[in-house]
């Protein structure tokens, strides 16, 4: 990863652990202007391998792996935000024209965070248990936990407003 990085002079950002601790390494390639951009990361044994969202302006990418977002503005290959998030980050969820704005969510192995394309956290819900099923239906997501297989929780996707649906 080091010797790939380094061709990029100083157009190159290396996030997570550092290269000699982490256990796997990903690289991402990005073009802007044409100027090539390097993004190197490194996690754990048995992570997630990292997901990656542009924003619609095209000048931001939102990356989330380990227990970390990142949102890193492009043109200045410079991380602009980073979220430490409550446990291992599982994937991203986003949402287009829900009431007055685009946003996205974090999900996250115990939780999920919100947040808005320009790196401001709307609100956060962490649950003593894991996640283990995720359903988008309407204007809700359902999420079932580990240790309540009869219950559902059913989350608002704009306020964040969590409600318990027992199902037994």
């Amino acid at each position: 990863m080091r010797n790939y990085l380094n061709s990029f002079d100083e157009s190159a950002l290396v996030l997570g652990k550092s290269e000699y601790s982490g256990s796997s390494h990903h690289t991402i390639t990005i073009f802007s202007n044409e100027i090539e951009h390097g993004i190197g990361i490194s996690t754990d044994f048995g992570s997630i391998k990292p997901s990656i969202l542009l924003d619609k302006s095209r000048l931001n990418i939102i990356l989330g792996f380990g227990q970390s977002v990142y949102f890193i503005h492009i043109p200045r290959n410079q991380i602009i935000a980073r979220f430490t998030i409550d446990s291992i980050f599982y994937q991203f969820l986003t949402f287009f024209n829900i009431g007055t704005s685009d946003f996205f969510w974090a999900v996250h192995e115990i939780g999920i965070v919100a947040y808005s394309f320009d790196g401001k956290e709307k609100w956060q819900h962490s649950f003593n248990d894991i996640i283990t099923k995720l359903d988008v239906e309407q204007n809700t997501v359902l999420l079932r936990l580990m240790e309540s297989p009869n219950d559902q929780i059913v989350v608002d996707i704009e306020s964040g407003k969590p409600t318990i649906k027992n199902n037994s």
